[in-house]
This record gives C-alpha cells, sequence and structure tokens, in this order.
C-alpha cells in the first residue's frame, strides 16, 4: 500500500506510477517528492541510496528525479504528536465551516 509521507493519506493513484505532477487528495502536498521514494535515507549521501539520482535539495517538494519508486509501506507514516494535533484542529476548522 502507498501513503502520503505527510499526512498518512492512503494513495488512490495507479500503484507506484506516479506522476510529476500528483498530490495527496487530502493535503495537497506533493507524491512525487524524496520523503515518498524507496531510495530516501537520511543517512545516505544526499539522503538517497541512488547513486545515479541527481541531487534534489527540497525534500518535501516536486522532483523529476527518473530514479523515484514510490515506497509500499505496510501501514501508515507515523504522524508526530505535533502533526496529529495540527491535522484534528485543521479538519475540526472545516467540520465548523461545512455546517
Amino acid at each position: 500500500m502507498y501513503y502520503c509521507h505527510r499526512c498518512g493519506e492512503p494513495w488512490r493513484g495507479l500503484g507506484e506510477n506516479v506522476g510529476v505532477h500528483e498530490s495527496c487528495q487530502r493535503c495537497r502536498t506533493m507524491i512525487h517528492c524524496c520523503m515518498n521514494c524507496a531510495s530516501y535515507d537520511v543517512d545516505a549521501p544526499n539522503e538517497c541510496r541512488d547513486e545515479c539520482a541527481e541531487h534534489v535539495a527540497e525534500k518535501h517538494g516536486k522532483n523529476y528525479c527518473e530514479a523515484f519508486v514510490f515506497r509500499g509501506r505496510s501501514s501508515p507514516p507515523a504522524l508526530s504528536p505535533t502533526s496529529a494535533a495540527s491535522r484534528e484542529k485543521w479538519e475540526r476548522l472545516f467540520t465548523r465551516l461545512e455546517s
């Protein structure tokens, strides 16, 4: 299963085939980014295990890396307590607006 690295929303696209301009349906974060890539590794040079990949400065933003492979996970990424609290506040805000 594939998930957004930022909010944990399951990816509803066509499997690991992610277009460069695709974004999460929930939080609108770009999906084709280092944080969602199977080669992303904070301990590797340039934070990438793929030796052929070019350096990407913005790991959370859209990139055009041809080495991108969507990282599959058995469960959504764990959100930090701050992220979870922020998400809850955000959802309550829009729940009130829809009422």
